[in-house]
């Protein structure tokens, strides 16, 4: 006997289950012996907060970062009606 197959796709619902970013910060560091390390402090708290660093940038007079922090999505009531709309009878979806 075949294993019944599905009439949908799941890769909208797989999609949205990755992190997302939320929020990016610029930060710029000065290579200055009095002035770096106000961006590091910067650098610092952001890493504290959540962010990453994804790039640098460097420029004449020193650096800016490029940070991003992200966030995995809650599992939206709509994706799973429409999983169950779908799977209606054949799928235990919780």
């Amino acid at each position: 006997m075949k294993k019944h197959q599905h009439m949908h796709d799941n890769s909208s619902i797989k999609a949205s289950s990755r992190e997302k970013m939320t929020h990016i910060k610029f930060v710029s560091i000065l290579f200055d012996p009095k002035r770096y390390k106000n961006g590091e402090q910067e650098v610092n708290e952001a890493l504290a907060d959540g962010f990453e660093i994804m790039r640098d940038f460097e420029t004449g007079s020193g650096v800016v970062l490029c940070m991003a922090k992200w966030k995995k999505p809650v599992k939206n009531e709509t994706e799973l009606e429409i999983k169950n709309e779908f799977c209606e009878g054949c799928c235990n979806v919780v």
